[in-house]
């Protein structure tokens, strides 16, 4: 079954190669999808689509809470399947499940 991560706390200046370059050790190719405001600036987060469960994992990983651009990002997996919800809504269920998490976190 297909799953997809979404990313979250990524910096303004985020693309789609900045994070395929970041991402680069995984011999899956990747389909993504940075969210942009109206002025074409990241919205902060990005969603990676149609991953095997094992490629998912593995992303998560060696990636979840590390340091991307500056910034500590948060990655959550889901099944593609699952019924959509708002994005902020997404957001703000997977951080109340952190305990003490700051998504303004700097390194």
């Amino acid at each position: 079954m297909s799953q997809r991560i979404l990313i979250g706390n990524l910096p303004v200046d985020t693309t789609e190669d900045a994070l395929k370059d970041w991402l680069n050790e995984i011999p899956h190719a990747l389909n993504i999808s940075v969210h942009r405001n109206q002025s074409g600036k990241c919205r902060g987060f990005a969603t990676i689509t149609e991953l095997p469960s094992k490629v998912t994992d593995q992303i998560i990983e060696n990636y979840d809470r590390t340091s991307f651009m500056g910034r500590v990002v948060f990655m959550h997996k889901e099944e593609e399947t699952q019924q959509p919800l708002g994005i902020i809504h997404k957001w703000r269920q997977y951080f109340r499940g952190l305990s003490g998490a700051n998504p303004s976190h700097r390194e």
